[in-house]
């Protein structure tokens, strides 16, 4: 098949789109088990990525050699009582007999991290280790199962830690109505090229950028889609053409009720 059939095709299959109407259902994405173990050595730069967890675009977690832990993407240290600033915490410390798991968030509590565990008074982060946690991820609204597993606790140990989470799922379900479709599409194709940019707005891989990986994923999550479109080697190389004959066709079509 020549390019020009590749851009019909793909346009036909896209002409349906722009009748679909977009609505946010504000559902959050959960991602469940302890597949991901994340450390930082004792004394290791926290400036340096590879001492972060790049949990999404606006949540990286670190810690200095002291103190606790804080979102080195919006934070340069440790402020009691708000950091890791962008997240929420559930711990069984501020849900005693929940059960803690990110499939639980709507019947849990969540709070700072220092006030979700109790502070100091109630024996600092290492009473958190070994047990069940959820955080939240608030800008993106993901919740995410979470286990702490070491702490150094004094100025000695330099600010050493240690957890299990769930991982990143990817998710082109922006409108998150529990599918992938056209109104997906269309989030995307408004928000494309958008930086700093949330899941809702069309980054279904979290890295804080609308691009051609985020439609990518849309198209592999498409259910059943057409032939032509799983054909396509570069599922991009054709899309700037195909969405402008798009816009052209859709612009005929309104004049004609003016």
């Amino acid at each position: 098949m020549n390019r020009t059939k590749y851009v019909i095709s793909f346009v036909a299959a896209l002409g349906s789109l722009a009748f679909y109407t977009v609505e946010s259902r504000a559902v959050p994405s959960v991602w469940s088990g302890h597949d991901i173990t994340f450390s930082k050595a004792a004394f290791a730069e926290p400036t340096d990525p590879a001492n972060q967890d790049r949990i999404d675009s606006r949540v990286w977690i670190t810690r200095g050699s002291a103190q606790g832990i804080y979102n080195a993407s919006s934070e340069i240290s440790y402020t009691n009582n708000i950091s890791p600033a962008g997240t929420r915490w559930a711990f069984v410390n501020n849900n005693p007999g929940a059960t803690l798991a990110a499939a639980s968030w709507s019947e849990l509590i969540f709070a700072e991290w220092e006030v979700a565990f109790g502070g100091a008074t109630a024996g600092g982060p290492i009473t958190t280790l070994g047990q069940d946690a959820v955080l939240h991820l608030v800008d993106n609204d993901v919740y995410l199962d979470i286990r702490f597993t070491t702490w150094g606790q004094t100025s000695l140990t330099g600010g050493n830690f240690s957890y299990d989470r769930a991982a990143v799922v990817t998710s082109a379900d922006f409108d998150r109505d529990g599918d992938t479709d056209g109104a997906d599409f269309l989030i995307w194709q408004r928000n494309a090229g958008t930086t700093n940019a949330l899941q809702m707005q069309g980054d279904a891989n979290f890295d804080g950028v609308v691009d051609d990986a985020d439609i990518s994923i849309w198209q592999v999550n498409y259910p059943d889609p057409p032939a032509e479109i799983r054909a396509i080697p570069e599922p991009m190389s054709f899309l700037p053409l195909a969405l402008g004959l798009l816009g052209l066709g859709n612009s005929r079509v309104q004049r004609r009720y003016r």
